[in-house]
């Protein structure tokens, strides 16, 4: 039961740094007025996860497991599910945890700088 009880947790912890990740994304609408460039751009990241993550090196590993934690909606899961590799548990908890605290923080200072533009 405490088995299912982790991967209930670790799903749920996925899909909100996904949602995270996304938010961001908007967010940042907030200082930048054409984001959509941006965006797509750094959406181009997801494509890189539909690969193990073990196969990039260097910078381009690093940016998917910590600047853009999209490896941790996918691959590290999948390494605790498959190979049982339990220290993953804790950083999905934690990357989730950073990632509510970052978006907090961006979406208090953005709204701040919000300015309604209509009648």
């Amino acid at each position: 039961m405490k088995a299912i009880a982790w991967c209930i947790a670790l799903l749920f912890c996925s899909a909100v740094i996904y949602l995270e990740i996304n938010s961001i994304y908007s967010v940042l609408s907030f200082w930048i007025e054409d984001r959509h460039g941006m965006t797509n751009g750094l959406d181009s990241f997801r494509i890189f996860v539909k690969y193990p993550i073990d196969m990039y090196h260097g910078m381009l590993k690093w940016i998917l497991t910590y600047l853009l934690p999209y490896a941790f909606t996918a691959y590290y899961l999948a390494l605790v599910f498959l190979r049982g590799r339990k220290g993953y548990i804790l950083l999905t908890l934690i990357v989730c945890s950073v990632g509510a605290l970052i978006l907090s923080v961006l979406w208090a200072k953005g709204l701040k700088r919000y300015s309604s533009i209509g009648n």
